[in-house]
């Protein structure tokens, strides 16, 4: 997967609508724009990863722990958001280098709801 194929997999989710919620703000449409712009400013030259669904999303919320591949998409310090072109999904993960990341638990076609978590 190259830059393009990353942004273009983003773009389109970022098209769709998002299932984020916003409750505290009185514009959900503006809440929606900053967001997604926090995210473009954060998108990374893809990077193959390989990640599992974590200690605690396995034991708390029944994920598993099958390790799957993605590509790192975008990231923000330890936050990362990742991309299987196979699934058309995406997931949140944590970690400080791509070789140690852990899921947050779901992935979705919801790229804006994957990245807030």
């Amino acid at each position: 997967m190259d830059r393009l194929s990353a942004s273009k997999a983003l773009e389109a989710a970022l098209e769709r609508p998002s299932s984020t919620p916003c409750t505290w703000r009185e514009d959900r449409d503006a809440y929606i724009s900053e967001c997604q712009a926090e995210l473009r400013a954060c998108q990374i030259d893809p990077v193959p990863v390989t990640a599992a669904a974590g200690t605690v999303a396995q034991q708390h919320f029944g994920y598993d722990g099958v390790v799957r591949k993605y590509f790192a998409i975008a990231r923000s310090k330890e936050t990362w958001l990742l991309y299987s072109p196979e699934t058309k999904e995406f997931a949140k993960a944590f970690g400080t280098s791509p070789e140690s990341l852990g899921l947050l638990g779901p992935s979705s076609p919801d790229a804006l709801a994957e990245w807030l978590g």
